[in-house]
């Protein structure tokens, strides 16, 4: 994600996994995160988290969060 001075201050990774016979749903999950110090405190994290958790469900049904 960047500022307004097109700059990265943060990013997500993630990851995702078919289903198995042992696990028979997809799963979705947060892997890293990280904001660079001058940028905590506005909310970026919870909005990386967001659009990450609204990816993982539109991507399909039976997406386990």
């Amino acid at each position: 994600m960047s500022d307004q001075q097109h700059e990265v201050v943060g990013h997500l990774t993630g990851s995702v996994a078919e289903g198995s016979a042992t696990r028979p749903v997809r799963v979705a999950a947060l892997v890293s995160m990280y904001v660079r110090p001058g940028h905590r405190s506005g909310g970026l994290g919870a909005r990386l988290v967001a659009r990450f958790a609204a990816w993982a469900k539109e991507s399909g049904p039976n997406w386990q969060w």
